[in-house]
């Protein structure tokens, strides 16, 4: 579902909630929260790129 494609990028696809909301869920790999050091609870800032789809997270 998820692959890291360079160093610092991931490649991840968004899965559809399924309760009729249009909201979307990003599934993190195990590999990129354990490179992160993310925990249940952590927030993020979180920006998009319109023209290409990428997302960049920052930790708070």
């Amino acid at each position: 579902m998820s692959k890291q494609i360079e160093k610092n990028n991931w490649d991840a696809k968004l899965l559809d909630a399924g309760d009729g909301s249009g909201d979307l869920i990003l599934v993190l790999p195990p590999e990129l929260v354990q490179k992160v050091g993310c925990n249940v609870g952590d927030k993020f800032e979180i920006d998009c790129d319109e023209k290409d789809g990428r997302i960049w997270f920052k930790k708070k």
